[in-house]
């Protein structure tokens, strides 16, 4: 036993001296460079190979360029929490840069601000516009370079954009020419006058679509017009303006939630509260909700959308980023807001 076990002791060091004498075997040739698209698929294993790609996709994230109107009303102040806190959720993955509109209602800032993200060499743009006939222009040199756009709340002219986020604004402006309609059926004649936003504008345009279901209900009169745009002192002085012109007016049929409560102050300063049955704007405050709990019969009606566009865009730029199938319409529906129907909106109120 003691032999064999000697004898298979010299055999084993004698094949491991051979291994030491045997030449090296010759390298094994690089492997080509492949693209991505390139690169066989990997064999299923157990580690976790897809988290490693995407940490190293985090790496390089997608630069974004997030142009904001001016801000001066409650709801853009809220559509822009809404831009903040999906900017938060995807922090690490897409770099985007806020260029602010300015302070005035001009439109002027956010212009030049689109001029320098033309120049920024972004992945993508998100526009909240102002005045869409002056950064339409800007938005379609972006969109034609192949950058994907994206435009919230207000439409730009021309339309040339990847996808459009927004409430409904025609249909909301349809909905309130027939609450409209209703609220003064009892009325043998009922005279309404329009403060729109400002004149020639898309979301003008879009809110004037009510005018068409007004005049067709054979009772209403639209007396007159004026720009009461988006505030509650241009509303005013246009109300003012309004009722210095026309003995009764019965509705303000208005563009904007500001300026119906401006040009309600005005009926009040006038003593003319009384003759007034409804006026109405598009918004959705937290102050219009605490007014209809305070006051059910308080006059003022809104066509309302919510500002969770803020988000709901920059989700759709990091599926376009990414390659999925966006829709080029993204659409929220509207509803008229009042003390009828609180239960239904009270938690969205902003």
């Amino acid at each position: 036993m003691k032999k064999l076990l000697a004898i298979l002791l010299v055999a084993v060091l004698a094949l491991g001296a051979l291994a030491a004498c045997t030449p090296d075997a010759p390298p094994t040739p690089a492997a080509e460079p492949v693209t991505v698209d390139e690169a066989p698929a990997p064999e299923p294993t157990p580690e976790p190979e897809v988290e490693e790609v995407e940490d190293v996709a985090d790496a390089v994230p997608f630069r974004v360029a997030l142009s904001l109107p001016p801000i001066l009303n409650d709801f853009h102040a809220t559509m822009v929490r809404e831009f903040e806190g999906a900017i938060e959720y995807y922090a690490g993955r897409m770099d985007i840069t806020i260029y602010p509109g300015g302070d005035t209602p001009d439109g002027a800032a956010q212009v030049n601000a689109l001029e320098q993200i033309v120049l920024g060499n972004y992945d993508g743009v998100i526009i909240s516009a102002w005045d869409g006939n002056m950064v339409g222009p800007i938005a379609e040199e972006l969109y034609n370079s192949g950058i994907p756009v994206v435009v919230v709340n207000r439409m730009i002219d021309p339309e040339v954009f990847t996808t459009f986020v927004a409430g409904d604004n025609p249909g909301g402006a349809r909905l309130m020419g027939y609450y409209i309609g209703e609220a003064v059926a009892h009325l043998e004649e009922a005279n309404v006058f329009v403060f729109r936003m400002v004149a020639g504008t898309p979301i003008d345009y879009d809110r004037q679509q009510a005018i068409p279901v007004l005049e067709s209900f054979p009772n209403i009169r639209i007396i007159g017009e004026a720009e009461g745009s988006n505030n509650a002192e241009t509303g005013y002085e246009s109300a003012m303006n309004a009722m210095a012109a026309h003995d009764r007016i019965d509705v303000i049929y208005g563009h904007d939630e500001f300026a119906a409560r401006g040009a309600i102050q005005a009926f009040k300063d006038a003593g003319r509260y009384d003759e007034l049955i409804l006026a109405t704007g598009f918004s959705g405050t937290q102050l219009l909700l605490s007014e209809f709990e305070e006051n059910p019969d308080w006059k003022l009606r809104v066509a309302a959308y919510l500002p969770v566009m803020g988000a709901t865009a920059v989700h759709a730029m990091w599926d376009i980023l990414n390659g999925e199938d966006v829709p080029r319409y993204v659409i929220d529906p509207p509803m008229v807001l009042g003390p009828h129907n609180m239960e239904e909106w009270a938690h969205l109120a902003f």
